[in-house]
């Protein structure tokens, strides 16, 4: 069984206590994976493809680059693409987000710009000087790493992948907690593991399957390695008083020389640079 779109913390809790954490459906993780994504999720409304969709919440954000990009629309087009910005920024979807956010802009941009703009009964000289007016403004509220849209960059990258898949900022990330870089963010691949019963470790029962069948997904889930790690904690469960679940796992990495992701077994309590 997989869990999909796990977003309540004691469901959470719970699958961590078993040591299933790999039964929640993947979200992309290498960096070809997540740009993908990324690029895949822009969107239109009426006009032109501007916005980054996400499925997780329903906003469509709106970048600081896609914004200046209007400035070269003809008159009726900027007119029209405002008026559609000001329409649904001010707008809440049925999760009660937003229909519209503008992108790392945080308090200092957002609908309130939009209140006194009344784009219909501007003439064309007015229209782009209040254009050009809310496009400073959406400057100088961007954080300069964010103003322009760059797959490659891993700041820009990470922060809107973390948009799309409805991830608040303000949450400590699992690589954070666990000593990773942010270059590691969201590339954690959950593996079986067990948790601790009265003493005993009591393995994942996916592991009696694998041994059963010849399913190469099944396989590559209790490799050899992750099965030696778990042979290991059982000769030493006794000595882990306070451990209650051991939920293994990998991280999923790509050299600048081989875009073919990899996989570097991680254990709980060890930091990236004390592989095992």
């Amino acid at each position: 069984m997989r869990f999909l779109l796990v977003r309540n913390e004691k469901v959470r809790a719970a699958i961590k206590q078993r040591g299933e954490c790999w039964r929640i459906s993947p979200l992309p993780k290498t960096p070809d994976e997540m740009k993908q994504m990324i690029a895949a999720s822009k969107i239109a409304i009426r006009g032109d493809e501007l916005y980054y969709y996400s499925k997780a919440t329903g906003t469509r954000f709106l970048t600081f680059e896609d914004f200046a990009r209007l400035g070269a629309l003809n008159d009726a087009a900027l007119r029209q693409h405002l008026a559609e910005i000001r329409q649904f920024s001010a707008g809440v979807n049925r999760h009660g987000r937003p229909e519209v956010a503008f992108f790392m802009a945080g308090q200092s941009f957002s609908k309130a710009d939009f209140n006194d703009c009344e784009f219909d009964s501007l003439d064309a000289s007015n229209l782009r000087s209040v254009y050009e007016a809310l496009r400073r403004d959406f400057f100088d509220a961007v954080p300069s790493e964010f103003r322009r849209d760059n797959l490659a960059h891993l700041e820009w990258r990470n922060s809107m992948y973390a948009a799309l898949i409805g991830e608040d900022d303000k949450l400590i990330s699992e690589e954070s907690l666990l000593g990773l870089g942010s270059e590691f963010f969201m590339q954690i691949e959950w593996l079986p593991g067990g948790r601790i019963v009265e003493g005993e470790l009591i393995f994942d029962p996916v592991f009696e399957a694998a041994e059963n069948t010849s399913e190469p997904r099944l396989e590559r889930l209790c490799e050899r390695e992750v099965s030696r790690i778990h042979l290991q904690l059982r000769s030493g469960v006794r000595r882990l008083g306070v451990c209650q679940h051991w939920p293994g796992g990998c991280i999923a990495l790509a050299s600048a020389y081989d875009s073919r992701p990899s996989r570097r077994l991680y254990r709980p309590g060890q930091t990236a640079g004390h592989q095992g």
